[in-house]
């Protein structure tokens, strides 16, 4: 009896330091994921304040095009309203069940749109311009052409954020990605506590 409860002490103790140690390695992974990508994101110089447009980013953390999108805002120092759409499953891109929370509304906005019938992140919704976009490309560019006024464009972000694409894109990309692979982190949907 005595090594059971010795067992069920250290059980215990085990679980308070669990959460820390969980909490330090999420820290850990989002400050390397930040350094892979130099830390690009931070708003740059303004000669004029900035815009305040309505803007609605259907996106999850773990995909290397949202991270485009969410450093492009950043860069411009742009507000949006962020809802995070983490997949429920790797066989299809943009499938969603009953458990999804903002899925079906980005799957409406799209269809709204005139979007394809496949769902695909990021998904913007620029209510100020009147215009949905859902290819990173497309909508980094939007958003310099509509609200880059003032702002000069940081030589990391033009580096890291080519126009073009290039055969460094996706790796430069996907390696912070790479780095944070738990559901928490946006890949898959994570159960609600």
């Amino acid at each position: 009896c005595r090594l059971l409860w010795l067992g069920r002490r250290r059980v215990s103790r085990l679980a308070g330091v669990l959460p820390t140690v969980n909490m330090f390695v999420h820290r850990l992974s989002s400050r390397a994921a930040g350094a892979v990508r130099l830390w690009n994101g931070e708003p740059a110089r303004r000669s004029t304040p900035a815009p305040t447009p309505e803007l609605i980013l259907f996106e999850y953390e773990a995909s290397p095009w949202c991270r485009r999108v969410r450093e492009t805002l950043g860069v411009l120092g742009l507000a949006a309203l962020i809802k995070p759409c983490p997949r429920e499953t790797l066989r299809a891109e943009g499938a969603f069940g009953a458990t999804s929370r903002h899925r079906p509304e980005a799957a409406a906005a799209a269809a709204e749109a005139g979007a394809s019938s496949r769902l695909s992140f990021p998904l913007l919704v620029d209510r100020t311009a009147g215009v949905t976009l859902s290819d990173s490309a497309a909508i980094c560019e939007h958003l310099w052409s509509l609200y880059g006024g003032g702002v000069e464009r940081p030589t990391l972000d033009q580096a890291l954020n080519p126009r073009r694409r290039t055969l460094l894109d996706f790796p430069l990309l996907a390696a912070p990605s790479a780095l944070r692979p738990w559901p928490e982190a946006g890949l898959m949907l994570a159960p609600s506590e």
